[in-house]
């Protein structure tokens, strides 16, 4: 399969169907670490990472090279939204020293606390999980995005 930009940049990816057993008991200690309000959307599954459900509809595993995710944030028309303007449907990017390192879709935006968000994301070969954008493996280092077409 050939994934694209909307400029006809190639994305590298791949398509994996079989997981590390290992995954599927680790989702429950995710749960239990990061907390009572995080919700498992999916069972564990190795063919798409959170970059293929933030950027590919859940159809591969997208390996997210910086020059790739750049290439998706620009030529999709991304544009960065300031904290106090994010809403449901936005991307957040989960940042480590100026590099991606996970991506997710905002689901929800708390009222009352600005900038308290709950995402949906992937981790790595695990679970889709519904949490609070804070509450994750991640370094919570993030910046949202916006398709502006």
């Amino acid at each position: 399969m050939i994934l694209q930009t909307a400029a006809g940049y190639e994305i590298e990816q791949t398509q994996k169907l079989e997981i590390d057993e290992s995954e599927i008991p680790k989702a429950q200690l995710l749960l239990t670490k990061y907390g009572p309000n995080m919700v498992q959307r999916t069972e564990p599954t190795g063919f798409y990472n959170c970059h293929g459900l933030t950027f590919a509809s859940r159809r591969a595993w997208v390996y997210g090279n910086a020059s790739d995710i750049q290439h998706i944030l620009d030529d999709d028309a991304y544009k960065e939204v300031a904290t106090e303007f994010v809403k449901a449907g936005d991307t957040i990017l989960y940042f480590e020293n100026g590099v991606v390192v996970h991506s997710g879709i905002v689901v929800e935006v708390a009222e009352t606390l600005p900038g308290a968000v709950k995402v949906c994301s992937k981790w790595a070969q695990n679970a889709e999980f519904v949490h609070w954008g804070h509450s994750t493996p991640y370094t919570y280092n993030v910046k949202f995005f916006r398709v502006k077409r």
